[in-house]
């Protein structure tokens, strides 16, 4: 199963819409609000997610 990690900039009603084969998490729910971007990308990673979806058009 492919794990999302939603940035809080993200509505958390997304997950809704995602397919059920998507093990979707928040960063407010994985206490992860406040981290900045390249921190956050490595928690992501050191925490198993595939994917970090945010709302930003540039992540740098």
């Amino acid at each position: 199963m492919k794990k999302i990690l939603l940035d809080e900039n993200v509505d958390h009603r997304l997950a809704a819409l995602l397919p059920s084969v998507l093990e979707t998490r928040s960063v407010r729910g994985e206490g992860l609000t406040g981290v900045s971007n390249g921190e956050l990308l490595r928690c992501a990673s050191a925490a198993g997610f595939d994917a970090l979806v945010n709302g930003f058009a540039v992540l740098c």
